[in-house]
């Protein structure tokens, strides 16, 4: 989780510098929320690569990792997607960069957090078990 907060700080930097480098007329707090949006709806990441990585193997885990972000890019901009964990952030990034604060974008931040706290229990119980 650290690494992720610290990448994400470090895009976040690299995204503003190059804004500047550019001249963008991309407002600077739209880019940030939608970085911190990307974050929060990735967060439940974690704890299910962890435990995947734990019942299966790695290599297991980043088939799995891979495949379905080609099902997200295949699936993104449909009524599917909303439906699809692994393109909540695709989704959100494209809402918040457009100014777009609607109700489905923070049920979908509400939603990773409650899949990442009911994936982190079910991550510690198998820890705990195994």
């Amino acid at each position: 989780m650290l690494q992720t907060i610290l990448m994400s700080a470090v895009f976040l930097v690299l995204v503003i510098c190059v804004r500047f480098i550019f001249s963008s007329s991309e407002e600077i707090r739209l880019i940030a929320g939608s970085i911190v949006g990307i974050l929060l709806t990735s967060i439940w990441l974690v704890p299910f690569y962890s435990w995947l990585c734990r019942i299966t193997n790695l290599y297991f885990a980043l088939e799995i990792g891979f495949l379905s972000s080609i099902l997200a890019m295949f699936l993104s901009r449909t009524a599917f997607s909303m439906w699809w964990p692994f393109d909540w952030g695709m989704l959100l990034n494209n809402m918040w960069l457009k100014g777009d604060f609607v109700f489905g974008t923070w049920s979908l931040i509400i939603c990773s957090l409650i899949l990442g706290f009911i994936l982190s229990i079910f991550s510690a119980y198998s820890f705990k078990k195994q």
